[in-house]
């Protein structure tokens, strides 16, 4: 028995409507971005530096806190759309009762792991917004509002045409031209500079933001970075 004119349309119509059905969910899969951002973080310090990361709510990762010896490069798969802040720790120690700490950049978690808690003075800070709004925009800056620590470079991988996507940094010694009452020293030797401003400033003028500009964010479409510490093309002020 053949079937009716009505029965085959409304099968060629269930057909059209699944593959519509099923460009529209690939399509928002593209848009919303499903790959993973890569950051490649490389020691070029010729110390070990203990790379710590904060997320803001509502964001988790497999680590927020690690050891990375000179030389050394790791690789971390972000979670697909975070924001928070990524530091080096340094003269790092676990104390008498094993609890770790370090001289600069030390989170207060009393281990390795960060575990939800930010850098506290000082510290060069790489801070980034990734897939905002899930609109595969990324948003990069590298700043001293915590003071300086470690000269600092984030490097897209890709630069697309977007916003401005560009490398961010912080490459100068600070350390060396630190005004006394900053310091922190450890052994005779300046290891951080604490910043002079005031939390939340937006107006604060020093040597530090002289240096280091506030406000050089790159703006690119989502992609991976490298994230590196003491850059061989840091420069002496």
């Amino acid at each position: 028995m053949s079937l009716s004119v009505s029965t085959m349309s409304s099968t060629k119509f269930s057909t059209i409507l699944l593959f519509i059905l099923l460009l529209t969910f690939l399509f928002h899969t593209l848009a919303t971005g499903s790959s993973s951002t890569t950051f490649t973080i490389v020691n070029s310090c010729n110390i070990t530096v203990y790379p710590g990361i904060f997320y803001a709510a509502g964001t988790s990762s497999t680590t927020t806190g690690f050891s990375l010896h000179s030389g050394k490069s790791k690789v971390l798969t972000m979670p697909h759309s975070c924001s928070g802040n990524l530091w080096g720790r340094t003269n790092c120690f676990n104390n008498s009762k094993g609890m770790f700490h370090c001289r600069t950049g030390d989170c207060a978690s009393s281990t390795m792991e960060c575990n939800g808690r930010d850098a506290s003075q000082p510290a060069t800070l790489a801070k980034f917004n990734l897939n905002v709004k899930s609109n595969r925009v990324d948003y990069f800056s590298v700043t001293v509002e915590k003071g300086y620590n470690l000269p600092m470079k984030v490097q897209p991988r890709v630069g697309k045409d977007i916003g401005d996507c560009m490398t961010t940094s912080c490459m100068v010694h600070l350390n060396k031209t630190c005004p006394l009452e900053l310091k922190v020293m450890s052994e005779r030797q300046c290891i951080g500079c604490k910043s002079p401003c005031q939390p939340l400033s937006k107006n604060c003028y020093s040597e530090l933001t002289k240096a280091c500009p506030q406000n050089a964010t790159s703006v690119c479409a989502s992609t991976d970075y490298l994230i590196e510490f003491c850059p061989t093309s840091t420069r002496c002020v």
